[in-house]
């Protein structure tokens, strides 16, 4: 990051909450904008570089999942961050299992599509986490 674009981030911390742009919505529109550009040059430029350690992260989840039983892995899909998967016990409910993973400290959006799953590993998300994630849909699975 050059230092021009850090002194940027910085008036945009600076900015954002700004009682100035209450009640002007173009002001708003704008910080909101500025936000988004600097969160994407950290990305372009900073992220990239571990990009690597996130595919590693989501295949090593994927190989968890795969070994549980009544789980199906798509495996044809884990190319990039994420893990799609799906559970094949009629037992399953989608509302018990994420309400078990919320009390586990594991947050998910429910089902992408009708039947599957998906998790997205990323910067924040460890390997370690990687592993208390397959522990945790391994555990909900064994109650069915």
């Amino acid at each position: 990051m050059t230092d021009q674009q850090y002194r940027y981030m910085k008036k945009v911390i600076a900015i954002n909450g700004s009682p100035r742009a209450e009640g002007n919505t173009a002001l708003a529109l704008g910080e909101m904008a500025r936000e988004l550009a600097a969160a994407g040059i950290v990305s372009l430029e900073k992220m990239t570089a571990r990009l690597h350690v996130d595919h590693a992260n989501a295949a090593l989840l994927a190989q968890l999942l795969s070994d549980i039983p009544d789980v199906a892995v798509h495996t044809g899909r884990v190319k990039i961050n994420m893990v799609f998967w799906s559970v094949a016990n009629p037992s399953f409910r989608q509302d018990a299992f994420l309400d078990y993973l919320s009390r586990n400290g594991i947050k998910s959006n429910g089902q992408e599509s009708p039947g599957e799953y998906r998790f997205v590993v990323h910067n924040d998300i460890s390997r370690e986490d990687v592993g208390i994630v397959a522990r945790a849909v391994r555990e909900y699975v064994a109650t069915l």
